[in-house]
């Protein structure tokens, strides 16, 4: 696969264009190890679980069934059955698969399957499922079956019935160390044979956020504990909330917002794909991407859903200010196809005497440098065209292809190669660099 990359860089310039559209999800799929959702083309029909042990999608589709682990690793495991699996659910490693059992009438089998490994565990007896039947587990082994009538049916982790709710729901959860049934607007928390009932009224679909908090689809999110209102966001979507231990975040069709706990807006990050879901994970945010006709995810640390504080206006000991430019630790950051008259005109009027060493004209390149003076004193600072990572002034397929290499481990960009690559600037050279490199030329 590496030898196709290089064979792309190398395309001819009419062809450019077209692999810019092509490549850039083999790229993140290949250097970051961001999960590729098998099958996942077209309508995203996956379920999605957070935990604290990790996320996980599931899909059910006729005899076949899929679980792909996104966070802590990346790693997908497909499954056959004799008969058809109806829902799936994840609890602490485990995936439990609902399963028809045509052999004998009012049964239903239960499948588990660990790191890859599946086995048959229960037959529940006394139980019809039917296709939109589901399945959720809690911590004590407790299984809930939303059977064909959408009643829930309560067994124990041996396989006997412990309870039945004779109401019909309108779905049944799985969030992450609990399971409960929704109707009328009303959550019902479930502890087998006992049930809790929540007074808040929460509109549907719901969905856990982290084992502290449950968002409904209006964005509001409640306590686990206690349903008390905690935040209003307006999230527009399934799946689009989530929290870290100091911010809840929303996603919206190519954006993620940050809030603190207080429901203030902090930041916004922005994404050159869709976002289609994005969960809680440990301290730190999953995002599902569609990108290309694919699925990929990308886990966001905490320290990067901050805002970033723009450094001080850089000054030397007489008061010598290099104009609007970002200044930070004696290098100027300029975009890219800024030239030295453009920098000199906006240092015009201020007295000041300007020297670029070794070029007078032409586009400012990263590494060159120039000595401004005043009144005696001079400061010498040294050039950062933002994407210009080769140092020739421009950016070009040549700064793609070093960039790439670094991502690979083939080569490394230091210094000031290095910040010129740092586009979205959080310290660090990732996809999103890489795409926003190509939005440059």
């Amino acid at each position: 696969m590496t030898a196709g990359f290089r064979g792309l860089f190398c395309t001819i310039k009419k062809m450019k264009r077209v692999i810019k559209g092509i490549t850039i999800l083999l790229i993140i799929a290949a250097v970051f190890q961001l999960s590729v959702i098998p099958g996942s083309s077209g309508v995203f029909k996956y379920k999605i679980f957070s935990g604290k042990n990790g996320v996980y999608l599931t899909n059910c589709s006729g005899k076949n069934a899929a679980v792909i682990e996104l966070a802590p690793e990346n790693r997908s495991y497909s499954f056959s059955f004799d008969n058809q699996a109806v829902d799936c659910c994840v609890l602490n490693k485990t995936a439990y698969f609902l399963v028809y059992n045509h052999s004998r009438d009012k049964c239903a089998d239960i499948f588990t399957a660990s790191s890859g490994k599946l086995k048959k565990s229960l037959t529940l007896q006394n139980i019809i499922i039917s296709s939109s039947s589901a399945i959720a587990v809690d911590n004590n082994g407790n299984i809930y079956i939303k059977n064909s009538s959408a009643y829930i049916q309560v067994f124990n982790k041996s396989g006997r019935q412990i309870n039945e709710l004779r109401e019909k729901s309108d779905a049944l959860i799985q969030y992450p160390d609990f399971a409960a049934a929704y109707r009328s607007k009303h959550l019902y928390k479930l502890y087998g044979d006992k049930v809790k009932t929540f007074d808040t009224s929460a509109e549907y679909p719901l969905y856990g956020i982290n084992g502290n908090y449950i968002a409904d689809i209006n964005g509001t999110v409640y306590n686990a504990g206690n349903m008390s209102k905690k935040a209003d966001f307006n999230t527009e979507g399934f799946y689009k909330v989530a929290a870290t231990d100091n911010y809840f975040v929303t996603a919206g069709e190519s954006s993620l917002s940050v809030y603190n706990k207080a429901g203030t807006k902090i930041n916004t990050l922005d994404f050159d794909t869709q976002i289609q879901a994005i969960c809680s994970y440990k301290n730190s945010v999953c995002a599902v991407l569609r990108s290309g006709g694919n699925y990929l995810c990308e886990q966001i640390n905490e320290a990067n859903l901050k805002p970033k504080a723009e450094p001080a206006a850089e000054k030397g000991a007489d008061g010598i200010t290099p104009g609007n430019y970002r200044v930070r630790k004696g290098y100027i950051f300029v975009d890219v196809k800024t030239t030295i008259a453009d920098f000199k005109e906006s240092l015009a009027g201020r007295n000041y005497d300007i020297v670029f060493k070794n070029r007078r004209t032409g586009y400012i390149r990263t590494s060159n440098e120039v000595t401004i003076s005043s009144n005696g004193v001079s400061k010498t600072y040294t050039f950062i065209v933002i994407g210009d990572v080769t140092g020739e002034g421009n950016v070009n397929s040549r700064d793609e292809r070093a960039m790439f290499n670094h991502l690979l481990g083939k080569e490394t960009l230091s210094g000031i190669n290095r910040l010129a690559g740092d586009i979205n600037r959080d310290n660090k050279i990732s996809n999103c660099d890489l795409v926003l490199l190509s939005r440059l030329e």
